[in-house]
């Protein structure tokens, strides 16, 4: 498998990548089908998953899909790249949970 990270003495172009690793509000990284999707590291992506659509950022980068196939390391696909917006609503529902978390203690 090929994977990358971002590194200003090695320039990568995003759009040679086929699988994204991203991150669920944990440390555990799932993959992602790209999607056509063009992303780097760091870069936010929305994701459709079992508890609805998620933000998250991508943590690797990888080529060789093939790797990929038929295994279930790869959990689905990219749904797009977020938007100021998406980012906006995000922070604001982590507020949000925040402070209902902090209500029930």
């Amino acid at each position: 498998m090929t994977e990358t990270t971002q590194d200003a003495c090695a320039p990568v172009c995003a759009a040679d990548f086929s699988i994204f690793g991203v991150k669920l509000h944990s440390t555990q990284v799932f993959f992602f089908n790209a999607g056509g999707h063009t992303a780097s590291v760091g870069t936010k992506v929305l994701l459709d998953t079992e508890q609805g659509i998620c933000l998250s950022e991508v943590v690797s980068l990888h080529t060789d899909s093939a790797e990929f196939k038929g295994k279930t390391d790869v959990i689905g696909t990219i749904s797009g790249i977020a938007a100021a917006q998406d980012i906006a609503k995000d922070a604001e529902n982590r507020l949000l949970a925040a402070e209902a978390t902090a209500f029930c203690k």
